[in-house]
């Protein structure tokens, strides 16, 4: 159960980056005339480069394991 919230909880930190699209579609060069919103979609960086590899040894470590099973 534990797995899947913190799956849960990765996958909305990787959402929270979606938020700095408008600074790239607007061409934003400095981190100082980006809006607000774009400087809080950095945290999605978090997901894709500590969560979301931790979500991922954990999930394959309880595979191996024996413990959960897929199906």
């Amino acid at each position: 159960r534990r797995l899947v919230q913190f799956g849960f909880v990765s996958g909305i930190v990787m959402t929270v980056g979606l938020l700095t699209s408008p600074g790239v579609l607007g061409g934003v060069d400095a981190m100082a005339s980006a809006p607000w919103y774009v400087n809080v979609g950095q945290v999605g960086g978090l997901g894709w480069a500590v969560l979301y590899p931790f979500w991922c040894i954990w999930l394959g470590r309880l595979l191996l394991s024996n413990r959960v099973t897929l199906g």
